[in-house]
């Protein structure tokens, strides 16, 4: 839908969602099929890709989950059913659950400061966890507490390079070689015997044992080039006792209609073809919002169309991914605007949260809600720059860090160098000084003043800025000054 219409029935969404909590009373009042695949980023019964899907006609779900009551928050789902003549709100006649992973962390995951990843493989497939969009959960498990030997349940999408990017990651337990179950998507790449045969993961080879003869009695006939699903019980750091073997089917079917996608942009050649989840994309007459956006491999976008011949013909491509990060306190709550303002040091910058932005909650129960957030909670937020409307994909609730650090990170739109030595940027509209103290780096290298400046020249170009807390507070200087080229 477009995000003029979206904006204009923003406020009935959530009106809609107070009303049916708990997946009560119906919401069809008529409407046209919908095929959406996205991330659950709420529940009232449930949101996907900015629809609200009642779910009181499902009562099962398909794929790696069978009850409604098990859906979580992150979780990566096909829903099929009707939407209204709204456009907001639907009812959804099936579920479909994709688990894309579960498995052992092979190895410490790897800090990565400057987009706050972690980065670690589970059975060959490398997965990215980031600290301000990836929904962890388990009891004590979360970004900071993720390690080596943790046995994960991932849902998320892949990307260009073939990692992970996780919506979602839950801990199922610690490795244990003979009772862990596992599960991976992947490639036949080689047939060892009648029972046995080798699965290309990325670059890693898997041993799949199927002594039981799984793969016949689901009809598979086991060849080369194969796209499989494999469930089993991990024997070995890289073997699988089969227990379930399942083709790696297409996403969608011919009588799916009204499709949506969610996902990062891969094999992309120019607009008329690229793919996201393996769904072939013909975006060549689509309009592309916000304005100025370039596809290329890895931008995570949104894609509304239908299916003609295989091929899914965009209508429209939506940005869900940006380079503006915003960590900081509230400093109010507009219910009736659907807006959240955070403070920096006498300044202030504005989002919207809309239909589509995925709430969470470090501090309280989830689904968080605008409606809970209260002035002076600490909020880590991304959004992208909707023609200067600054759009939330994702906000995240945490304790206030006392002694901590806010961060802005986005576009210098002013460059101020007329006091050496306190030369300042402006970024949405706040402006940030450097002082004798502020480091300077560039893609996390450290630099000096003069380098920075130099290399930031024009406006336009993202700076990530990180102003540390004293006592609480912030002084609106800059601690660090990092240059993204």
């Amino acid at each position: 839908m477009c995000r003029s219409l979206l904006y204009s029935l923003i406020i009935s969404v959530f009106t809609f969602t107070l009303a049916s909590c708990g997946g009560g009373g119906s919401a069809g009042i008529g409407g046209t099929g919908i095929t959406s695949s996205g991330t659950i980023s709420g529940f009232g019964s449930i949101f996907v890709n900015g629809v609200e899907f009642n779910t009181d006609n499902v009562n099962n779900v398909s794929g790696d989950l069978s009850q409604v009551a098990d859906l979580r928050l992150g979780m990566v789902v096909t829903v099929r059913g009707q939407i209204d003549n709204n456009g907001t709100t639907g009812t959804a006649d099936s579920i479909d659950v994709d688990i894309e992973l579960e498995g052992p962390v092979a190895n410490a995951p790897i800090l990565d400061s400057n987009t706050n990843t972690k980065s670690f493989t589970v059975l060959g497939r490398s997965v990215i966890a980031s600290d301000g969009s990836t929904v962890f959960d388990g009891s004590g498990f979360s970004f900071a507490s993720i390690a080596q030997d943790d046995v994960v349940e991932v849902s998320g999408y892949l990307d260009a390079n073939g990692r992970l990017q996780a919506t979602r990651i839950e801990k199922k337990g610690t490795l244990n070689l003979g009772n862990t179950e596992v599960e991976v998507n992947g490639i036949v790449d080689n047939i060892l015997s009648a029972v046995s045969f080798e699965l290309k993961v990325d670059n890693t080879v898997l041993t799949i044992n199927d002594p039981n003869a799984v793969a016949a009695a689901a009809g598979i006939t086991i060849s080369n080039g194969l796209e499989l699903e494999i469930e089993g019980l991990l024997t070995n750091n890289s073997e699988i006792r089969a227990t379930e073997i399942k083709l790696d089917d297409d996403l969608f079917d011919n009588n799916d209609s009204g499709i949506e996608i969610e996902g990062f942009i891969s094999n992309f050649i120019d607009p008329s073809n690229f793919t996201i989840n393996g769904q072939q994309i013909d975006a060549s007459s689509a309009t592309i919002v916000p304005n100025g956006l370039t596809l290329a491999n890895n931008v995570k976008v949104e894609v509304e169309g239908t299916l003609s011949g295989g091929v899914l013909i965009a209508s429209e491509v939506e940005g869900r991914s940006g380079e503006i990060r915003i960590d900081s306190n509230v400093s109010a709550v507009d219910t009736n605007n659907n807006t959240i303002t955070l403070s920096f040091s006498g300044s202030s910058v504005t989002v919207t949260v809309d239909s589509q932005t995925k709430l969470e909650d470090d501090i309280g129960s989830n689904p968080l809600t605008l409606a809970a957030i209260g002035s002076g909670d600490f909020l880590k937020i991304k959004a992208i720059d909707n023609n200067g409307v600054y759009v939330a994909t994702d906000v995240k609730r945490e304790a206030d860090q006392m002694d901590g650090e806010v961060r802005l990170r986005g576009p210098v739109t002013v460059i101020d160098k007329s006091t050496p030595g306190q030369e300042s940027v402006t970024i949405l509209g706040i402006t940030y000084a450097s002082d004798a103290n502020t480091d300077f780096e560039i893609n996390d290298e450290p630099k000096t003043r003069a380098e920075f400046f130099t290399a930031l020249d024009t406006g336009g170009k993202i700076v990530d800025i990180k102003d540390d807390k004293v006592g609480g507070a912030i002084d609106g200087v800059a601690d660090e000054m990092d240059l993204k080229n």
